[in-house]
């Protein structure tokens, strides 16, 4: 009962087990759907998504301040470009000096 109390509370829901289930089925429905649009999409644009590399959070202008030995003007820039957090951020910069990103 504790577990179902907890996935209850994450979700945001106040009516117990019944709603959080309902929910989680509402959820995983939204995600099929999405699935489906997405291959779609794929097959409309002849887009093999086995080997689809997704765009970079980074740009190339913070990408070469982080690799100019500027990672506080990469954080800024990346931050004021995106809207994320220091924290995020500085991840972000730390993964493309680090090779990561």
């Amino acid at each position: 009962m504790a577990l179902s109390h907890s996935v209850s509370q994450f979700l945001g829901l106040t009516g117990g087990v019944d709603e959080a289930a309902a929910e989680i089925v509402r959820l995983q429905r939204r995600v099929d759907v999405l699935e489906a649009q997405v291959a779609e999409l794929a097959r409309s644009t002849q887009t093999d998504l086995r080997t689809a590399t997704p765009p970079s959070p980074v740009s190339d202008e913070v990408r070469a301040l982080a690799l100019q030995g500027q990672p506080i003007r990469a954080i800024k820039r990346h931050r004021e470009q995106t809207g994320l957090g220091l924290k995020t951020a500085k991840a972000d910069i730390d993964a493309v000096v680090a090779g990561r990103l």
